[in-house]
């Protein structure tokens, strides 16, 4: 499949429509993006975007109890997925593609005509402090909460997205209707519908559902807030009595947006991708961990590159001396063309193959649909940025971002600040 048969058009409602033609699948998917994550909650109703995400799978107007809800889809063999992440909300149904308009409309219902009922607001507090629980008891969920507090410091990204305790029993029913009204407004929603299937006639229809649901809610138009990044804290340790260390690493970097996006994706595979990358051959080869990645993640304004791990405590120095040296290494001299070439054969070649299914497309184009309208990327156009990266390039981006007053560190386990070698 080729990525520049995406067509994309503005709607009269406002949202931003991407459409993919598949012409060889029965599957086909819709998927909702807005742009109302956890970095929007309300200071002091911290957890709220994502317990509406909860919420809009308790009952509609059309179809008001949550079994109801899901058995018309699941009559169909239809499957209906979300989650939150940072600054967006995600919703999808996948279907077959003869049912897709049905898809399309218990889709938008859920996004303009859920019930919001008070009894399901008390009932899906105990949901969330029990999702609270499993996150806080399991450290490889665990460690991403400590890093986005160390990343982010006190900042609205720096929150855990479930909330507090506190925060969660605060929920009301006005709560959640307000965040829907403030939030889930056309022009913050992005559609990507894929398929063997006729984008005009379900184009016509999220339109006229997105405008009669709104105008029937008497929505905002608010589009979000702006915020300002604030310095987190270069160090900042989870104590508990676990014998193994759990680590995130890294460095703040770029927006979605940004020029430096590919270049510093392509240091993570360098890094952390594949088997044969160089941290793997460093530290998985010799046994010192199981598991080492490196991953980028970009979001409106802002981004980081991390390493991430889990090892011994006794084995803890040696892990983390050969990860610093090892980046540093990049700040020094370029990569060798044998080097480059593997990274970026890895690099490509992952996309190609990890992104195939309607779903796949989905996720890899509403993101920046939702960030950057006006510089959508295609597959095509990606492969040939990460072609055109030089040794040189890698060498003055690792000096700008791989810098001491740019590092940070979140650990998760039963050690000391002083049990850490400082990036220097």
């Amino acid at each position: 499949m080729k990525s520049n048969n995406l067509q994309n058009s503005t709607l009269e409602s406002g949202s931003q429509l991407l459409f993919m033609p598949f012409t060889n699948t029965d599957s086909s998917v819709v998927m909702a993006t807005v742009r109302s994550g956890p970095r929007f909650d309300p200071i002091g109703k911290e957890g709220l975007s994502h317990f509406t995400e909860h919420v809009f799978f308790r009952g509609t107007r059309k179809h008001p109890s949550r079994t109801r809800l899901a058995e018309v889809l699941e009559e169909r063999g239809a499957q209906a997925e979300a989650f939150s992440y940072h600054e967006t909300n995600k919703y999808w149904v996948k279907c077959a593609k003869e049912d897709i308009t049905f898809a399309v409309e218990n889709l938008v219902e859920r996004i303009y005509t859920s019930l919001v009922k008070k009894e399901d607001i008390e009932a899906e507090k105990g949901v969330v402090k029990e999702e609270k629980e499993v996150l806080f008891s399991n450290p490889e969920r665990l460690i991403w909460e400590i890093w986005n507090q160390t990343l982010w410091g006190g900042e609205a990204l720096g929150r855990v997205y479930l909330g507090s305790e506190k925060s969660i029993d605060s929920f009301t029913r006005d709560d959640v209707s307000d965040f829907i009204k403030n939030y889930y407004v056309p022009e913050n929603i992005v559609y990507f519908v894929g398929g063997d299937i006729n984008f005009e006639k379900v184009s016509e229809k999220i339109d006229s559902l997105s405008l009669k649901s709104a105008l029937k809610q008497g929505l905002s138009s608010q589009k979000g807030q702006s915020f300002q990044s604030t310095k987190g804290q270069n160090i900042n340790i989870f104590k508990n009595n676990s014998k193994d260390i759990t680590i995130a690493l890294g460095f703040r970097t770029v927006s979605q947006g940004h020029d430096f996006k590919e270049v510093l994706e392509l240091i993570s595979a360098f890094l952390g991708g594949g088997m044969s990358s160089k941290l793997r051959q460093k530290i998985m080869e010799p046994g010192y961990t199981y598991s080492i990645e490196a991953t980028t993640e970009n979001l409106s304004d802002t981004g980081y590159l991390v390493v991430h791990f889990t090892t011994s405590k006794n084995l803890l120095k040696k892990v983390l001396d050969i990860i610093y040296l090892t980046i540093l290494s990049l700040t020094k001299k370029p990569l060798n063309g044998s080097e480059l070439d593997l990274a970026k054969g890895f690099y490509i070649g992952q996309l190609k193959i990890n992104i195939e299914t309607p779903l796949d497309w989905a996720f890899y184009y509403s993101d920046q649909a939702i960030y950057n309208p006006g510089k959508i990327t295609t597959l095509e156009e990606k492969v040939d940025k990460i072609n055109k990266i030089d040794p040189d390039i890698i060498l003055s981006i690792s000096k700008e971002y791989f810098r001491k007053e740019n590092f940070y560190l979140a650990a998760i386990g039963d050690i000391e600040e002083k049990d850490i070698i400082n990036f220097s």
